[in-house]
């Protein structure tokens, strides 16, 4: 195996970047010769100039960044970089395997530990420190690691179950845990220091369905009482919380893109009721998912299941016509709905009832800048593509294929970028109109 990774490092010295007419591509990774990428668990820098995946060699596995490549692991899950690129966290069950109880928190190769159980790590925006779970001893704590650290330097009260990850604040100065505690039947939202001293806490009999705003400054979530569920809103550090009217079950929790609007559906004595803020809106059928805000959050979509139907649904219209319907998507003011229409085993996209050509699948729907193109990943002959169609769904651009694509999305000048796997290489490419 030394010689494959040796065989690897060298490789990765041929790293280019292609720089052209404004726009970067770049080689960010190669998978290590032998190994399996671990598709579903790759993830980039915010800047897109770097790429951690998991790659496994028979029954073992490693985390790799750049020309990092960690020691086998039996198990490894939730890879997370950090804010600069320079480190890589995962959880690492002890290889061989047979560990399942001693897990550690791994930081470019240095461990804490060992726990019970290491999930969901977080980076602090300065990359200096890591926030993450830790089960041991039958409770659960939101830990705090120092980068280049083997031990815990705080952490917050035990608990049953967290029931998310830890949230941190955008200047990272605040974390968020929401705790179960199964004895004394509460829910606790703590809000805690970085260095876990105790800020603020709401404690209601549950808590669920958090929801943050696009820039981290708000909050919304589920809170039970008296057998009554509610919607809470707050600043992310709370102390300003509103309760909002009672229901019998509350679902579907989202906030617009500008967090200024939060949508919900309710269930009050057998009246489905749909919510934009604090407006009861009667309806007829109980939505799907997450409802589906405008960036105004004036205009909202869902998608629902009647009689074993699906539809969608927006400004009172029903829009289906096809077998299934999924995944709607409206522009940044509202005018313009997309979704998907499956047909026959054909998927194809709806704009505004223009349909754009068939292919195997089709997700990632995200209008451009402008709301006058939109941009989809597309599934064809067993390779993926990004096309970009204008409203009327004629095809202004797509392909090349690659074997995979991962997190398209749209940068301030409309350039859209994606990463692509291609052959044994992952790639960060930039896709435009021109």
């Amino acid at each position: 195996m030394r010689h494959l990774i040796i065989a690897f490092l060298m490789l990765l010295t041929l790293l280019p970047t292609f720089v052209c007419a404004g726009y970067r591509e770049q080689r960010l990774g190669v998978i290590p010769p032998g190994n399996q990428l671990d598709t579903a668990n790759i993830v980039f820098t915010p800047d897109r100039n770097k790429v951690a995946f998991r790659a496994q060699f028979g029954d073992k596995v490693r985390v790799v960044l750049g020309d990092m490549v960690s020691k086998p692991y039996g198990h490894v899950r939730h890879v997370a970089i950090s804010p600069d690129g320079r480190y890589v966290a995962h959880n690492g069950t002890p290889d061989p395997k047979g560990h399942e109880h001693e897990q550690y928190l791994v930081v470019n190769g240095i461990e804490t530990g060992p726990f019970t159980t290491v999930c969901n790590p977080t980076f602090t925006p300065d990359s200096s420190k890591v926030i993450f779970e830790a089960e041991y001893g039958g409770k659960w704590r939101h830990a705090l690691a120092v980068i280049g650290s083997t031990i815990i330097a705080a952490e917050t009260e035990r608990a049953d179950m967290h029931t998310m990850q830890p949230v941190i604040s955008q200047d990272g100065r605040l974390i968020v845990s929401i705790q179960q505690h199964y004895e004394a039947k509460k829910s606790v939202r703590l809000v805690s220091t970085a260095q876990m001293r105790e800020v603020h806490r709401r404690e209601y009999d549950s808590i669920s369905d958090i929801a943050y705003s696009a820039d981290s400054l708000r909050t919304a979530y589920v809170a039970r009482r008296r057998g009554k569920s509610f919607v809470v809103t707050s600043s992310f550090a709370g102390g300003d919380e509103q309760e909002g009217a009672p229901f019998d079950t509350i679902y579907g929790l989202a906030f617009s893109a500008d967090g200024a609007h939060v949508a919900y559906g309710a269930l009050r004595g057998g009246q489905h009721l749909h919510l934009l803020d604090s407006e009861e809106r009667p309806a007829a059928f109980f939505y799907e998912g997450l409802p589906i805000l405008s960036r105004d959050g004036k205009s909202v979509a869902y998608r629902a299941i009647v009689n074993g139907k699906s539809f969608i649904a927006t400004s009172g219209r029903m829009i289906s016509g096809y077998d299934d319907v999924s995944k709607p998507t409206l522009s940044a003011d509202g005018s313009a709905l997309a979704f998907v229409g499956e047909k026959q085993g054909k998927w194809r996209i709806n704009i505004n009832g223009n349909e754009t050509p068939d292919y195997d699948r089709v997700d990632a729907l995200q209008f451009a800048p402008g709301d006058k193109h939109l941009a989809f990943r597309a599934k064809k002959g067993g390779l993926y593509q990004m096309v970009i169609v204008d409203l009327q769904g004629k095809v202004v651009r797509e392909g090349p294929q690659f074997v995979e694509i991962w997190a398209p999305s749209f940068d301030e000048d409309g350039l859209l970028g994606y990463g692509a796997l291609d052959g044994n290489e992952i790639w960060w490419k930039v896709f435009t109109l021109k």
